[in-house]
């Protein structure tokens, strides 16, 4: 009969005979005593149970585990096949028999059980690799890792794995050291865990594990553990390096030849970064790398709205906010900005900025005013005239009037075909045929008689004057149409300025040479034609000013100006040969104070403003 198949057998019979062959088996211990009808292997009662481990169920059908007799078959010659009956030993010093009380040993000395200290002739199925299970010999299987991970492997973090075989682990997503790169090298964001450096710098710099460990996390391997990184960026300069970081190897932007300013390292390590370094004294309208400019009055005036100007760096914002100074126009060459909606300087208007000016008071009957894109003038494009006036330029097509607007266009068809322009209401003006329409003949635009709807004609300017109209001076004329004035012989408001202190009081508040200065303007006293000094000054408040040259060492004449044409005051000699004049303003009331020199003199000037 093959084995592990077995013929239908008396199951009572079959697991007493098991039972007998233990306690033969206990009956020839080494020790010599004798065997008790308990199992001494488990500790189990033979008589009414199996042991735990040690016994089969003879039911099963499976091969039978060592120490256990195939009740119905000899395993050799000279076996017994009866109870009672003995056989010859199959090994030396070995004895077989299937009685009770009978024992059976496999060795000398050796007793036989059904425990599972021995097996033999077992062909079940063994261990399975690949059922995610370990079993008998297996190191790991799938997931089942017997607990095990990368730290217990000698690794500072990762994902570990099983081999295919099952017979060792698979360490390949391990990290080495902890980290999946160097703490001194910029890289992917490092794990919380993998290092205890790494850990202090998350805990205070989460972006270093959360986004990217990145040269400031690189920094901070520095400052937060106290380890020195190799390399550029960890603020110590070595090998070819120029400077690293804050080590600037004692150099500043004053040793790199500017005169102040913030001196820094190139990315790289490779050079010295001196964007932040400039002189002193810069261009106040444009930007530098130094604090404050070259003009006092322009930089204090920046400064008091702007500290950063004169704290840190002139940058381009401080260079914007001169340009729309008025106290830096002298600085900046008196250059206003055009486009910024602020009418300055010589500006006629700025964007929305037109100065209080409309078609109206430009001699149109309505529509809407623009200014000029360079600011010199104003657009009046969109001005517009009552079209059904034939006596003023309407900007359409003809006029209200059949029989004056025939006469007209009979001999200037532009007038109908076009526009009726300032031209065509010249020409009814003087046309009979509109007389009725025009009051009888009415104005007529260059006769040098202002009438009717024209705003000036030829000299006649109505009393307007540059200054009435806001300029500093010049020649006002009138337009070709008698619609408006030119303004372009109008000089701007401050032109003839050199210098402006805004609501500066002291003794000084300005001083200077004029023989290198021009002739600006000249007063009625003192014989002063000579090169001057126009300083701006307006009043901060309310109050009586006087302004004095004393200090000056020559013989000074002085002169108030409302503009660069209209004087209010002269002094020549007040104190010695200095000047002096008093007057009362109001509250933002500008002035233009000359500092010239009698009889053509020049010489160290000096300004003094006070208020009592």
């Amino acid at each position: 009969m093959l084995r592990g198949f077995f013929p239908l057998i008396d199951t009572a019979r079959y697991r007493q005979r098991l039972v007998l062959v233990a306690l033969v088996a206990g009956a020839c211990g080494d020790d010599g005593t004798e065997a008790t009808s308990s199992n001494t292997a488990s500790g189990t009662d033979a008589s009414t149970s199996d042991s735990d481990s040690d016994t089969i169920d003879p039911s099963d059908t499976a091969d039978t585990s060592a120490g256990t007799v195939d009740p119905d078959s000899s395993s050799g010659p000279g076996e017994s096949s009866g109870p009672g009956e003995s056989s010859e030993s199959s090994g030396a010093g070995e004895s077989s028999s299937s009685g009770a009380g009978e024992s059976s040993s496999s060795g000398a000395g050796e007793s036989s059980s059904s425990g599972a200290a021995e097996s033999s002739g077992s062909t079940g199925v063994g261990p399975a690799c690949g059922n995610d299970a370990v079993e008998d010999a297996e190191v790991c299987d799938g997931v089942d890792l017997a607990g095990q991970d990368c730290v217990s492997q000698g690794f500072g973090g990762g994902t570990l794995a099983c081999a295919d075989d099952c017979t060792a682990f698979d360490t390949s997503n391990c990290t080495v050291g902890g980290c999946t790169h160097d703490i001194c090298a910029q890289g992917e964001a490092l794990v919380v865990g993998c290092d205890d450096c790494v850990d202090q710098i998350c805990a205070l710099d989460p972006f270093c594990c959360d986004d990217s460990w990145d040269g400031q996390c690189v920094n901070e391997v520095n400052s937060i553990c106290g380890i020195v990184c190799p390399g550029c960026g960890n603020d110590v300069i070595e090998g070819m390096e120029v400077c690293d970081g804050s080590d600037l190897a004692l150099e500043d932007c004053v040793s790199q030849g500017f005169e102040a300013g913030t001196l820094a390292c190139a990315a790289d390590c490779s050079a010295f970064d001196t964007t932040a370094c400039g002189d002193l004294g810069a261009d106040c309208c444009v930007a530098h790398g130094s604090p404050g400019c070259t003009d006092d009055v322009c930089e204090a005036s920046v400064c008091a709205l702007d500290a950063f100007c004169c704290n840190n760096t002139w940058d381009g914002q401080c260079a914007g906010e001169a340009l729309a100074d008025p106290n830096c126009f002298a600085a900046c060459g008196g250059a206003a900005v055009c486009g910024d909606d602020l009418a300055q300087g010589a500006e006629a208007c700025d964007g929305t900025d037109l100065l209080g000016q409309d078609c109206v008071t430009q001699g149109f009957d309505g529509g809407t005013l623009a200014c000029a894109g360079d600011c010199t003038g104003f657009d009046t494009t969109a001005c517009t005239n009552d079209p059904s006036d034939c006596c003023i330029a309407n900007g359409g097509l003809g006029c209200d009037d059949d029989a004056c607007e025939a006469a007209v266009c009979a001999f200037d068809s532009w007038c109908c075909n076009n526009s009726w322009d300032g031209q065509c209401a010249t020409e009814a003006n003087a046309e009979p045929a509109c007389a009725p329409v025009c009051g009888g003949g009415g104005a007529v635009c260059g006769d040098d008689v202002a009438e009717d709807a024209e705003v000036c004609d030829g000299a006649d300017l109505v009393g307007a004057t540059c200054v009435s109209l806001g300029f500093g001076g010049g020649a006002l004329a009138c337009a070709g149409d008698c619609s408006g004035y030119d303004t372009s012989g109008c000089l701007p408001a401050f032109a003839c300025q050199d210098l402006d202190v805004g609501g500066t009081l002291g003794s000084p508040v300005a001083a200077g040479n004029t023989a290198g200065s021009d002739n600006d303007l000249d007063p009625s006293c003192g014989g002063g034609n000579a090169n001057d000094e126009v300083v701006r000054f307006t009043a901060p408040l309310a109050a009586q000013y006087t302004f004095s040259t004393t200090g000056s060492n020559y013989d000074t004449v002085m002169s108030l100006f409302s503009d660069c044409a209209t004087q209010l005051a002269c002094n020549d000699d007040t104190v010695g040969l200095t000047s002096q004049v008093v007057r009362n303003m109001a509250a933002g009331e500008v002035v233009l104070v000359l500092v010239d020199g009698y009889n053509g003199a020049t010489g160290n000037w000096t300004l003094n403003i006070t208020s009592p």
